[in-house]
């Protein structure tokens, strides 16, 4: 099982793509994975044939790691394995001893936790510090493997998988032995229970399964702080309509929302340390990117799926446009592959097309921020030219940011920026960053 995204602990088997004897070459996609973000197509690395498949269609949670079959070189050799099994899970624990002996001195002395009163033992990351409470385990448990010896959330999470309990250090060859054996064993899909008259049961999808834990995750380990801004949209909604009135037959129509993540990409480059993202398993708080990618959170059939529109900062909305179009239907169609779902720095959610208002959106960690788009309303407004009302276009964004990231002051700073871009659409058009001369920064004063 290949981990196919960074997160990626475990994955399903949704279908096979050839069968038992079929020739595969480079790049042929033999099987479809079901990930924690989408399904996404195993493609083959070597030429041979496929001889025996060992984790059928339909398989459940199989561990990163845990053999699926057996390619060969040779068409000759398929019949070879027409009743080879995978081994079992306790013959591998029993093997592993004798199959490591020589290597078992270097092992153990790479893998032995930090002396608690070593420097290694006394540094851990916020979520791994949090995972550790909870588990009952002790640092001096737990071998660090981060920067410097730091213990990081993976670290503890790989220690808890293996059985180790509190006040007990197992040898590291047991505990990859038991590492092992719990990746050798893939579950069989759960029994769920029947339907009737009075309910219908689904089956939870392996992406909604992790977007609840991440979304749980996220509002325990990460202090949450909101700011809402109010944005006059006139200027926007007339340079949208314009731009598609004119649009040429290869040039897509543009979208409020399409407005709203290239506004989103020239703040973040605008802004000071706003193109950031949470660095969870060293101690400096955060990493500067070079590159301003932004997520874009897309609805499909299985849950929701977030692809990265990269070079937000430099492409025109256009660009912007045509981006998102593609993503998103891919998405929708379960044919992202992992690197055009993962990284970035911030995140747009926008409801504002369903008749929502006004919410609120849960970070989605590494990154520092989401932005949650409201739609666009008219009001009433005082005229100070006429003292007459007239009738304006607004529209409520929030943001929801990691507050050991992001300061409130720089927060501040990238909302008007944003406001500024909208407010101004035209330098959205432009391709590349503009050069304009935003409002200078001064002291911020909370209360």
């Amino acid at each position: 099982m290949p981990a196919l995204s960074p997160t990626m602990t475990q994955g399903n088997i949704a279908q096979w793509n050839m069968s038992e004897g079929a020739k595969v070459n480079e790049g042929d996609i033999i099987a479809e994975i079901e990930t924690d973000k989408a399904t996404v197509g195993f493609d083959s690395q070597e030429e041979g044939f496929l001889a025996k498949i060992l984790v059928p269609a339909g398989a459940q949670d199989v561990a990163v790691g845990t053999c699926l079959g057996v390619l060969c070189e040779s068409e000759a050799d398929v019949a070879a394995f027409a009743n080879y099994t995978a081994p079992a899970p306790a013959a591998a624990a029993a093997a592993a001893p004798a199959a490591a002996a020589a290597a078992a001195a270097p092992v153990a002395a790479a893998a032995t936790p930090a002396a608690p009163g070593s420097k290694g033992a006394r540094l851990i990351g916020p979520a791994a510090a949090n995972l550790l409470a909870s588990s009952g385990l002790q640092k001096s448990q737990i071998a660090g493997t981060g920067p410097g010896g730091i213990i990081t959330k993976g670290d503890v999470l790989a220690a808890i998988a293996s059985g180790m309990k509190p006040g007990a250090a197992p040898p590291a060859a047991a505990t990859a032995a038991a590492t092992a054996a719990t990746a050798a064993a893939p579950k069989a899909p759960a029994a769920l229970p029947e339907s009737n008259d009075d309910f219908e049961v689904i089956p939870v999808t392996t992406i909604r399964k992790i977007i609840a834990t991440r979304l749980l995750e996220s509002k325990v380990e990460n202090p949450h702080q909101y700011m809402q801004k109010e944005i006059s949209m006139d200027a926007a909604e007339e340079f949208r309509v314009e731009m598609n009135k004119s649009a040429g037959e290869d040039q897509p129509k543009i979208s409020m929302n399409d407005c709203v993540v290239r506004a989103v990409g020239l703040a973040l480059r605008a802004t000071e340390l706003a193109n950031i993202r949470f660095n969870d398993d060293a101690p400096s708080l955060y990493d500067e990117l070079e590159t301003v990618d932004v997520a874009v959170a897309v609805a499909t059939p299985t849950g929701l799926v977030t692809p990265i529109v990269r070079n937000t900062d430099e492409k025109s909305v256009f660009q912007v446009a045509a981006d998102i179009r593609e993503l998103a239907g891919r998405a929708r169609d379960n044919k992202l592959k992992p690197e055009e779902f993962t990284g970035g720095s911030f995140s747009v959610s926008n409801l504002g097309m369903f008749g929502i208002d006004s919410f609120q959106a849960v970070v989605n960690p590494p990154q520092w921020g989401i932005l949650a788009v409201g739609g666009t309303r008219v009001e009433a407004e005082l005229d100070p030219s006429t003292k007459r009302p007239k009738a304006v276009k607004r529209m409520t964004v929030n943001l929801s940011m990691d507050g050991r990231a992001m300061v409130a002051e720089n927060a501040v700073y990238f909302l008007k920026n944003f406001a500024f871009f909208m407010e101004n659409p035209t330098l959205l058009a432009i391709e590349g960053y503009p050069k304009v001369k935003l409002a200078k920064r001064g002291l911020v004063e909370f209360q």
